[in-house]
Order: C-alpha cells, then structure tokens, then sequence
C-alpha cells in the first residue's frame, strides 16, 4: 500500500510541476509550441505566410499599414464586447432570472460578434487585394490543402469542437 501511495504522489507531482518547468523554458507558451505561433498578431499573412507566398518588401508594407488600421478598430470591438459580458456577469442573479435581461444581453453579444465578423472580413479582403494572381492561387491551393488535412483528421485541429 504504500508502495502505491509513493507512485500516486510521484506522478501527480510530476503532473503538476511538468507544465510550469515548460513553459518557464518557453516550450508552451500564447505562441505555440517552441515559441512557433500558427499565427501572427492578424491570423493570416504572418512571417511563414510572408515566406511562403514570397511577398516583396513593397507588399509587406501594405499589409502592415493595412493591419494598423484595422487593429484599433477590433481591438475596440474586442473590449466592448469583453466590457459587457463582464457587467453582465457582475448583474448576473441565479435566484432571480430575468429573462428580458439575458435577452438583451445575448443581442448585444451578437452585434458585437456581427461588427468583429465584418470587420474581420474586410480586413481579409484588403490583405487580399495586396497579393498578385499568382500568389492568390498559391494561398487557395494551400488553404484546399489545409482544409483537405484537417478533414482527415475529423476536425479543426488541436482543440477542435463540434
């Protein structure tokens, strides 16, 4: 028996300390994995993207101005949206449901998701805009490809939801 209690704690202890020696080493991270994030600050057109549609300094340029004129703007929509589910939370009674409330709570949730989605787009569009034909045809061949990977795998990737 106590032979078995010594393994039980053994392993919990190495469960609990594992995580944080790793990512003190920065194997884990908001970034990814070795500090490898899937994406930049925008979700698309990040360094490997660079690299991968051979982008010219010129085009660089263009998608960073492009990503700072929308980035105040989502980061905005992000923090409203953020502001109100926490007010809503703080006003938040279970002994006194008020149906109304969460309503109008839920709708203010979906216009802030419509906003993100649109601006979101628009963003994605003008990026877009930046590539020439030959490099939009490597961006959907890759993005066929990807989608075609994450098919076979029953999902989105890590984390996936259903």
């Amino acid at each position: 028996m106590t032979q078995r209690r010594v393994t039980i704690v053994a392993i919990a202890a190495i469960l609990t300390i594992a995580p944080a020696v790793l990512m003190a080493q920065g194997f884990f991270g908001a970034d990814g994995p070795k500090g490898q994030g899937r994406h930049d600050r925008s979700g698309c057109f990040g360094t490997h993207m660079s690299a991968f549609l051979d982008l010219t300094e010129e085009q660089e340029a263009q998608i960073e101005q492009i990503r700072n004129a929308y980035e105040p703007i989502l980061q905005d929509l992000r923090e409203q949206k953020r502001t109100a589910r926490q007010e809503y939370m703080q006003g938040l009674d279970a002994s006194n449901f008020d149906e109304g409330a969460v309503r109008a709570f839920a709708e203010s949730q979906a216009v802030f998701d419509i906003e993100l989605t649109v601006n979101r787009a628009k963003l994605k569009a003008e990026l877009h805009s930046v590539l020439t034909e030959e490099q939009k045809q490597l961006l959907a061949e890759h993005k066929s490809k990807m989608t075609e990977r994450q098919g076979r795998r029953g999902g989105r990737g890590r984390g996936a939801r259903s």
